[in-house]
């Protein structure tokens, strides 16, 4: 019983650790630049048509690159921003102008990604039933859709 116990302990802390990152696909840097927060800050000035103002006064605490370059894109950068509301409204934009040189999202821990994998069958009948679907952290939630007639 401990046992399980501590891997629930474990999976919140890393929730809680992880709460300020942020996951972003296919920024480009060069590698003799590196990736410094002033690099991810100007990628999100142009990507997100952030001013230059507000991009600058976002403070990140760091950035790094993670997982294998098996394909031709550039690894996933992992940012690590030091105020909650930086991280929200930089997601926030994302989704508002919706850019394609960069794709940003929840840096969730791989334990909430299999299990949000395995959800996917389900949103998918949920919504071929008809039915309002969407994935909350690592809960699937249905509702059914209200006539308005």
């Amino acid at each position: 019983m401990l046992d399980v116990q501590q891997k629930a302990f474990q999976a919140c802390l890393q929730s809680f650790v992880e709460a300020n990152n942020k996951r972003v696909d296919e920024m480009k840097s060069s590698p003799k630049i590196g990736l410094t927060p002033t690099v991810v800050r100007k990628s999100f000035i142009t990507a997100l048509k952030q001013p230059e103002a507000q991009a600058n006064a976002i403070r990140i605490e760091r950035a790094h690159r993670t997982g294998p370059s098996s394909t031709g894109r550039p690894k996933t950068i992992v940012v690590r921003f030091e105020r909650y509301k930086d991280r929200d409204s930089i997601l926030q934009a994302a989704r508002k102008e919706k850019p394609r040189s960069i794709f940003v999202k929840e840096d969730l821990s791989h334990r909430v990604m299999q299990k949000r994998k395995q959800l996917m069958p389900k949103l998918r009948e949920a919504r071929s039933n008809g039915k309002i679907a969407y994935v909350v952290y690592d809960r699937l939630v249905v509702k059914d859709r209200a006539d308005r007639s």
